[in-house]
């Protein structure tokens, strides 16, 4: 992909392939594990997106605070490729959740992993 907007429609198409896919292991070796940062890390992967840019990680938390350590910022309105993180409610200062955001403002569709 070439710059970012490239690397973000590959993320998001790369992503979109993958529905209908419910077998986590694909993406993470750990059974019964959540693989939805796992799943983006595999995705960026496959479409030469390094880990300098995207972590490698199975930690939306962990991958959160990695993307803000490389210098990652946070947007008010995502758009194509964004990754989009939810807190976890339960655990201040963690996230439970992170998903591709393959539209624009007015059209909010995500793929999670």
């Amino acid at each position: 992909p070439s710059g970012y907007f490239g690397m973000a429609d590959a993320l998001a198409f790369k992503a979109l392939s993958q529905t209908g896919q419910t077998n986590g292991t694909i993406y993470s070796k750990i059974e019964g594990a959540q693989w939805c940062a796992s799943f983006i890390s595999w995705c960026a992967r496959q479409v030469d997106i390094g880990e300098e840019i995207i972590p490698r990680t199975g930690s939306s938390t962990l991958m959160y605070t990695r993307l803000l350590e490389q210098g990652a910022h946070i947007v008010d309105v995502p758009a194509r490729g964004d990754l989009v993180f939810y807190k976890d409610f339960d655990k201040p200062g963690t996230f439970a959740h992170v998903g591709i955001m393959l539209g624009s403002r007015d059209t909010a569709l995500m793929e999670d992993g």
